[in-house]
């Protein structure tokens, strides 16, 4: 519950002139992927299922930039509905930790004025949180702001060592997992939805 007034304090604070981008999980343009590429084997899994919120002024984006993205692990797919089954209990625990956060601390490369249609790529810093720990990232990410219908597209990839957020790695023969997975994202935000409800579970962070 602390967190949920933190997120709700974060937001209330950012310039009254930002608009609200929502990420929905029906959206058609929303997509998460891991691969792998283990000695003799590739994995992909995929997701659609992406919520969260981005609150900026595309007017003056200096302004405070508030950002939490939701991942639902518990959709992931990698094809082989075995495999998903093993990945969710014996390795995610999706039981326990079902979900996956980005949390947006700081981003760079914002112009003093935002060109709508234009691709602006940026440099961001936060916590990725999986499997009950934090850790921060600083992945580079892809910008698009379309003022005609006020719709914004990000997209990004980084890359994740599985041992450093404490995911066991699978050894058998079917589930075989490299040691660094790569992760790209890519959704759209939508201006005129209702925010989603969103609480950034207390994960420890680990340097």
């Amino acid at each position: 519950m602390k967190y949920l007034f933190i997120i709700l304090y974060l937001i209330t604070a950012i310039s009254v002139n930002a608009e609200d981008f929502v990420i929905d999980s029906n959206s058609e343009g929303n997509l998460v992927r891991f691969e792998s590429t283990a000695k003799l084997e590739f994995i992909k899994g995929e997701s659609s299922n992406i919520t969260g919120l981005i609150k900026f002024n595309p007017t003056y984006p200096d302004d405070t930039v508030f950002c939490v993205i939701k991942v639902d692990l518990r959709q992931l797919n990698t094809g082989i509905e075995t495999r998903d089954e093993h990945m969710r209990d014996n390795h995610l625990h999706t039981d326990d930790y079902p979900f996956a956060y980005f949390e947006l601390l700081s981003i760079s490369g914002l112009p003093e004025a935002i060109k709508s249609g234009y691709d602006y790529k940026l440099k961001a810093e936060g916590y990725f949180y999986i499997h009950g720990v934090k850790r921060k990232i600083n992945p580079e990410i892809n910008f698009i702001w379309n003022k005609e219908n006020n719709q914004i597209s990000v997209s990004t990839n980084f890359k994740i060592e599985l041992d450093k957020y404490k995911i066991p790695r699978p050894k058998a023969l079917f589930l075989k997992l490299a040691e660094v997975i790569e992760i790209n994202v890519k959704f759209i935000g939508y201006s005129n939805l209702t925010q989603p409800a969103l609480i950034l579970p207390n994960y420890p962070e680990l340097n």
